[in-house]
Parts: C-alpha cells; sequence; structure tokens
C-alpha cells in the first residue's frame, strides 16, 4: 500500500521535526 507508506513516512517526518523542534526550544529556552 504506497498511500499508507507514504502517510508513515509523513508522519515519521513530522514527528523528527516537532522532536527536534522541541530540543531546540528547550535549548535555547
Amino acid at each position: 500500500m504506497p498511500l499508507n507508506e507514504e502517510r508513515w513516512s509523513f508522519w515519521l517526518r513530522t514527528v523528527s521535526c516537532v522532536s527536534s523542534g522541541a530540543a531546540r526550544a528547550s535549548l535555547f529556552s
């Protein structure tokens, strides 16, 4: 299922982006 795989990669990218952003924010705060 390419659609499912696409959704998974999208979520993984979003989660990694959010977690890295949160880590950066906690680092700078």
